[in-house]
């Protein structure tokens, strides 16, 4: 494939990890929230 074509995909495999990693840390949030709610209620 033409330089450009693999740039491109390299750019959204970039997109797709950051985008990921985005999702990864506001679920790890909201676990640590729940868990803490958890400790407060018990």
């Amino acid at each position: 494939p033409p330089p450009v074509a693999k740039n491109q995909e390299k750019v959204q495999l970039f997109i797709k990890i950051k985008v990921i990693k985005k999702y990864y840390l506001e679920i790890k949030k909201h676990k640590n929230l729940y868990k803490i709610r958890h400790i407060l209620i018990d």
